[in-house]
C-alpha cells in the first residue's frame, strides 16, 4: 500500500471548482492524480489509474463527480471517478481520424458535463468528445498558444489552456 505524502515529481495540470473543495494535480512524474485538500494543501490521496502513463491535463465536470484526465503517452483521456470505489476507463485512443488523438494535453468540460473539449496537441487540432469518446466536433484551424494549439475562436487562460468553446452549433462552453 502507498504512503499518502511525499513529494509531486511533475505537475502538469491542477483542477479544482472551490476553495474548500479538494484541489487534483496530475503527477506524471509518477503516473497519477494527487488530491490535496484545498484548506491547507495537505496530501489527502493518490489516484492511480492501471494504464496511466503521462496524464497532463485535468479537468473536474460540473457535478465534481468525475475527472477527465489526457495521458500524452496513451493517447487518450481517462475518466476518473472522484469515488475510489468506481472504475476508471479511457475514452479515444491513438490517431489521426476524428475522435482519434495523438498526444492530448488539455481538457475541459462543458457547462452540462456530458462531453469533454480535448487539446489534440499533434493532430493540430480541438475536439469535442462525448463521455464514450464519440466526436461531436473537432476545428483543426489551429495555431500554438503557449504550448496549447487552438485557434483565435478559442479562449485561453494565463496558463495556455483553452477554457471556452463557441464556433460550432451555438455557444459550447466548456469554462
Amino acid at each position: 500500500e502507498e504512503k499518502v505524502g511525499g513529494e509531486v515529481e511533475l505537475a502538469d495540470g491542477t483542477q479544482f471548482r472551490n476553495p474548500t473543495a479538494d484541489i487534483y494535480v496530475t503527477d506524471s512524474g509518477n503516473n497519477r492524480v494527487v488530491v490535496l485538500r484545498a484548506t491547507d494543501g495537505r496530501v489527502v490521496r493518490h489516484i492511480r489509474v492501471q494504464g496511466m502513463k503521462r496524464p497532463s491535463g485535468i479537468a473536474l465536470d460540473p457535478e465534481q463527480k468525475t475527472l477527465a484526465v489526457t495521458d500524452s503517452v496513451c493517447h487518450c483521456v481517462f475518466m476518473v471517478p472522484v469515488d475510489p470505489r468506481k472504475a476508471a476507463y479511457c475514452i479515444s485512443g491513438w490517431g489521426f481520424s476524428p475522435g482519434a488523438l495523438v498526444n492530448p494535453t488539455g481538457c475541459a468540460f462543458t457547462n452540462d458535463g456530458l462531453s469533454v473539449v480535448v487539446a489534440d496537441t499533434e493532430n493540430h487540432r480541438v475536439q469535442l468528445l462525448d463521455m464514450d469518446g464519440v466526436l461531436f466536433a473537432e476545428d483543426d484551424a489551429v495555431v500554438y498558444v503557449k504550448g496549447q494549439r487552438v485557434d483565435r475562436d478559442h479562449d485561453v487562460d494565463a496558463g495556455g489552456h483553452f477554457v471556452c468553446w463557441h464556433n460550432f452549433q451555438g455557444d459550447i462552453s466548456a469554462a
